[in-house]
């Protein structure tokens, strides 16, 4: 039983790095409209909030989907939804309030106004 955990703790730790090693080639810029362009290999884009984004205080849980007027092709991005989980130290300091003001007032606005 102690080998099985040692090895559950293992594959997720690993996976655990390999996620947050994937945020540092991310770049992520807030749109006053409420959306967020992606800029990273498999997830450029454009992208609003779905309801339920939490400000910790130490970290923002944000979940994503694909904007419908993205002109990526059908088969890449329209649709897709995904999770993200931002601590302070995966931006600059200087980004952190930027991003918390972002998601208190910007990032719920309706798309029209």
């Amino acid at each position: 039983m102690q080998v099985f955990c040692c090895v559950v703790l293992a594959v997720s730790l690993v996976a655990g790095l390999r996620a947050e090693s994937g945020k540092r080639a991310m770049r992520l810029m807030l749109v006053d409209d409420g959306t967020l362009l992606c800029e990273s290999s498999p997830r450029d884009g454009r992208y609003r909030l779905e309801n339920g984004a939490v400000d910790f205080g130490w970290a923002v849980w944000v979940r994503l989907r694909a904007e419908s007027g993205d002109p990526a092709p059908e088969s890449s991005l329209r649709g897709r939804r995904w999770s993200l989980m931002l601590i302070r130290s995966n931006v600059g300091a200087e980004c952190w309030r930027g991003l918390r003001t972002w998601l208190r007032h910007k990032a719920y606005r309706s798309p029209g106004g």
